[in-house]
């Protein structure tokens, strides 16, 4: 967490990660970036706890929502 964000990360069956970024605008912007992925990795990659857990981890193409 920091100020105005939150991250929830979920171990999902098979080894799967589901990661999910909350934030107040008026508080909080995510890295600039091309994709909504790019924005969250470089969000996560910022993090100690993001890096740990999901270093060299990537998304699954197609499934981000914003």
């Amino acid at each position: 967490m920091g100020l105005g964000w939150w991250v929830w990360i979920i171990p999902l069956k098979g080894g799967d990660y589901g990661v999910g970024l909350v934030y107040d605008t008026g508080l909080f912007a995510p890295p600039e970036g091309a994709t909504i992925s790019d924005r969250l990795v470089a969000h996560l990659a910022t993090h100690p706890i993001g890096r740990e857990i999901l270093g060299g981890a990537w998304p699954h193409q197609g499934d981000q929502r914003a």
